[in-house]
């Protein structure tokens, strides 16, 4: 849509107005004169937190902070806290302060400077203090060793608590998935039994989440079931850790100040002993993980005894998780319980200390005063790693480097709170569903009623096709003109529009073929839809596009007359129908005056090839530049009052390009093309060029401004007057269909799908029609085809130009219906049998690769033709060789040639082709009257 204002800046609007284009190729286009940089859209986005909160460290009490900033590292977790997984920091690894041991290596680095010092003041100003470099060889080996040992083992428990808790992570989501979905309720029986049964499932689910958390107070030696994220998950529980708690004797005391800082410096004697809150405890506290695992294992008891469980395989895995569960808590108190041995711990620290107090009796004969800082730089490293080990000994702490227990627990009561949040979903609620796309395109509905062979098939085809190359019906954006009327319809008629004008739809051509339908309609099916979009509120306009023509010009004519909206053509000029007058009597420009007394000026404009790919068109055509065209038509518009100009073109992007650079600056506002298959925007010469897609699957809202309300600065020759904002809509499964619309469809449809559902043959291979391969490459579906006119005819060979194909997608394995063969087909056009010479067979070969890597209808698809090009050389010289019945090709002999009526009359650049009934050289064996349809 397109947003157009006519208010001056620091003035109020008057009215609004909408315009937009729609359709295969569509763009729709809003002028919006609401306040600049004030949207209509707000996007609330809720997060639910969870009522419990980490729990503080021991001797902290629990104080509410203020509100978290979302910054990568907070400054208040800095060197306090485990490392949140979640955040990300953009600092380089070595000036980090987050997890280092540097704050730690402070004490020892000074005492080692100092050491450092004074042996080298005393060598220096007393005697030599100097020891053989060999001492530092064979220590250095030793003290190596040692520190080796003592981080791969530190680092090994590390890895194994890390270990247990992703048992534990994937235990309990197993046990919670099986207690949620094969333990049943009994609401059948007795809906307040059922509610019973509802509650105890989402007990036995918390009773998970309850031994998660309170394994990670266990093992960081708090006993107790107090604390914010435990309490009330087991409140209800009698245990020994509840009735043990007293507050008079187990509140710590808040650290003072000198303890904190010697923590953070590393320093021992600072340091409190962690099970400090164990050992004050009077009573007994029992191991409150296991206590948990008895009651689970009693729900589980309760569930087998009232037949909620009955099926024997579900009770035993449940009773196995619960055993995995108990692992994990035997685990992770081996790995806490179990560390290096004291005499380990001693020896490698006294070895390595020794090795540093000796560096500086080693260093002082080479070094002299850089002994100190040499000494210090060693002695950093070496203790440096020796530290990292006592720092990962213990996984399960609170520094910065232990595990992050306390994102565990809460990412695991998330999951299982997601699985709990919807009821148990049963197996028909999501197989039996239109939405569910089963095999390729084709969704459980439609294989319902194939036979299992069928369906047996196409799964054997998905091996053979490579993960994301089918197009098909599946993909996303799925496109249709349900859900696009949708999107139409809530920008037309959504409450937040209300103030705004009517809306304009636009649309860029191709809309009476290619389709199944229209090979049974000539395109008549389309006529109310087009009407639905553009002709609902009298505000919409089209431009002719070549397909538009495929059933003729007096068909197209004949449809016209049925629309509400004009069809707009510019540079085609039909002489028949007088002087200066366009193609099927087509009007060429058109002013649009909105509410708010803003006019849109239009044009419709087509490129010179699509002339050539058109069947049937009316002779002595006159092609005017489309550059020149807009020069001439354009001006006469804005002397009328067009505020804005839209040119809706039928090109190729490649022509809309040439369009925005051949016209004076600001004559064309937007240009809005189709022909192409894809999305793409582009600003050229100050001119935007959009074209939205195809299959009703894209659709662009544009917002338009004068620059002159939000901007001061002046304009250039170069700078449009309006200021676009575009966005893209893809029409995805999530957009509703439109009910009437839908209706209209059904109705529209509903007398083809019976003979349509025919079934005609049979494939065991997937046939490839998708255009990125038959306009670019060999396709089996175009051998196909081929050697069926080859052998038909008898002819030499066959050449077909592969925009003949127009299924786009993978057809899989199995029968074939009529529905397939007019999906893929939809034009009628017979095959033809001509003699021609070898020369005009290579130089319809050149013209089919001329285009190439574009997606161009006319590459061939050959039988009994192999040719190799370079489509890096210069068109009409691409070819290398070309071989027919495995014979070089002898270009003064004549061949016998199978092809389409449509290359027979020249189209698409095969005028090597054309008949001599119409103007051409080559001699017609079977002529159009008498050729077989394809």
């Amino acid at each position: 849509m397109i947003g157009l204002g006519n208010r001056e800046l620091g003035k109020p609007d008057r009215s609004p107005f909408n315009l937009r284009t729609t359709g295969v190729s569509a763009a729709m286009i809003t002028m919006e004169l609401e306040t600049v940089g004030k949207s209509p859209w707000i996007n609330i986005n809720s997060q639910a937190t969870s009522l419990r909160q980490p729990s503080p460290a021991p001797g902290q009490q629990h104080r509410p902070g203020p509100p978290r900033h979302k910054s990568s590292i907070r400054t208040e977790d800095s060197f306090t806290q485990p490392r949140d997984i979640e955040k990300h920091s953009k600092l380089p690894y070595f000036i980090r302060m987050h997890g280092s041991i540097t704050p730690r290596m402070i004490i020892p680095l000074l005492v080692v400077g100092a050491w450092a010092t004074l042996i080298t003041c005393i060598s220096k100003f007393v005697h030599p203090l100097v020891v053989s470099d060999l001492l530092l060889t064979v220590l250095g080996f030793v003290v190596g060793l040692g520190i080796s040992f003592r981080t791969s083992s530190a680092y090994e428990r590390y890895v194994e608590g890390r270990k247990y808790w992703a048992q534990l992570s994937q235990t309990s989501r197993d046990l919670a998935r099986h207690v949620w979905i094969h333990v049943d309720e009994r609401h059948e029986t007795d809906p307040q039994l059922g509610k019973a049964d509802l509650l105890g499932k989402v007990t036995a689910l918390n009773l998970i989440v309850a031994f998660a958390v309170a394994l990670k107070h266990r093992l960081r030696f708090e006993p107790y079931a107090q604390y914010d994220d435990l309490g009330q998950l087991v409140s209800h529980l009698q245990t020994f850790a509840g009735d043990a708690y007293d507050p008079d004797t187990t509140v710590l005391k808040p650290k003072t100040s000198w303890k904190r800082g010697g923590e953070y410096l590393g320093m021992t004697f600072a340091e409190s002993n962690p099970r400090k809150a164990i050992k004050r405890s009077k009573k007994n506290l029992g191991n409150l993980p296991l206590e948990i695992l008895t009651y689970m294992s009693a729900y589980m008891e309760s569930t087998t005894k009232t037949g909620q469980l009955p099926n024997g395989v579900q009770q035993a895995m449940v009773m196995a998780n619960l055993a995995s569960l108990n692992e994990v808590l035997a685990g992770t108190e081996r790995v806490l319980n179990t560390p290096l041995p004291i005499a380990y711990s001693i020896a490698i620290s006294q070895i390595t200390w020794v090795y540093v107090i000796m560096l500086p009796f080693q260093l002082w004969d080479a070094l002299g005063w850089i002994t100190i800082p040499g000494t210090i730089v060693g002695a950093y490293i070496i203790l440096g790693i020796a530290a990292i080990g006592r720092e990962i000994e213990n996984p399960f702490g609170r520094d910065e480097n232990d595990l992050p227990l306390d994102k565990f627990c809460q990412t695991l009561e998330d999951e299982i709170n997601i699985i709990a949040a919807r009821r148990p979903p049963k197996f028909e609620d999501f197989v039996a569903n239109q939405e569910n796309s089963v095999i390729f395109q084709s969704s459980y509905t439609d294989l319902v009623s194939r036979s299992t062979d069928d369906i047996r098939a196409g799964l054997k085809a998905r091996t053979n096709i490579k993960a994301g190359g089918v197009h098909g019906g599946s993909a996303e954006p799925v496109g249709g003109v349900a859900r696009f009327q949708t999107l139409r319809n809530f920008y037309n008629d959504d409450e937040r529009f209300k103030d705004q004008p009517e809306l304009i739809t636009l649309f860029s051509g191709d809309a009476y073929n290619p389709s199944l339908e229209s090979s049974i309609t000539k395109g008549a099916h389309m006529v109310p839809v087009l009407n639905g979009l553009l002709g609902k509120e009298g505000k919409g306009v089209a431009c002719v596009g070549n397909h538009d023509l495929d059933f003729g010009v007096s068909q197209f004519r004949h449809l016209g007359t049925q629309c509400t909206f004009p069809w707009l053509l510019a540079n085609v000029l039909d002489p028949a129908l007088g002087e200066d007058v366009a193609l099927a009597n087509c009007e060429k420009t058109a002013i649009l005056k909105m509410s708010n007394g803003i006019k849109i000026g239009l044009i419709g404009l087509a490129e010179r090839e699509w002339l050539d790919t058109i069947n049937a068109l009316p002779p002595n055509l006159i092609y005017q530049s489309a550059s020149e065209t807009a020069k001439k038509l354009i001006p006469p518009l804005r002397a009328e009052g067009a505020d804005i100009v839209i040119a809706l073109t039928h090109a190729r992007e490649p022509s809309d390009v040439k369009l925005a650079e051949k016209t004076p600056p600001r004559l064309i506002d937007i240009i809005l093309g189709g022909h192409d298959h894809f999305y793409a925007h582009q600003l050229i010469n100050g001119t935007h060029i959009l074209r939205s897609g195809t299959d009703f699957k894209q659709l662009s809202y544009i917002e338009a401004f004068r620059r002159s309300m939000i901007e001061t600065q002046p304009l250039t020759h170069l700078t449009s007057p309006w200021h676009l904002r575009i966005v893209r809509h893809d029409i995805v499964r999530s957009i509703p269909e439109d009910p009437p619309t839908v209706q209209l469809v059904d109705k529209l449809t509903s007398t083809l799908k019976y003979r349509l559902e025919k079934p005609i043959g049979y494939t065991m291979v997937p046939l490839d029609a998708r255009f990125t391969i038959v306009r670019t490459r060999e396709s089996n579906l175009g051998n196909f085809v081929c050697d069926l006119m080859r052998h038909h005819y008898s002819a030499d060979c066959t050449l077909m130009a592969g925009g003949t194909i127009r299924g786009d997608q993978v057809y899989p394995p199995g029968v074939l219906r009529l529905k397939d063969i007019m999906d893929c087909f939809p034009f009628e056009d017979p095959v033809i049998v001509i003699r021609v010479t070898g020369t005009a067979i290579r130089e319809a070969l050149e013209n089919s690769v001329a285009l190439v890597p574009a997606l161009e209808g006319r590459y061939s698809q050959v039988s009994g033709i192999r040719f190799c090009y370079n489509p890096t050389l210069p068109r009409r010289s691409r070819i290398k060789w070309v071989e027919i019945a495995d014979q070089p090709l002898d270009e003064t002999c004549m061949y016998t040639l199978a092809t389409r009526g449509y290359m027979g009359r020249g189209k698409d650049g095969f005028t090597s082709l054309l008949v001599k009934s119409e103007g051409g050289e080559a001699e017609e064996v079977v002529s159009e009257e008498n050729g077989m349809l394809i």
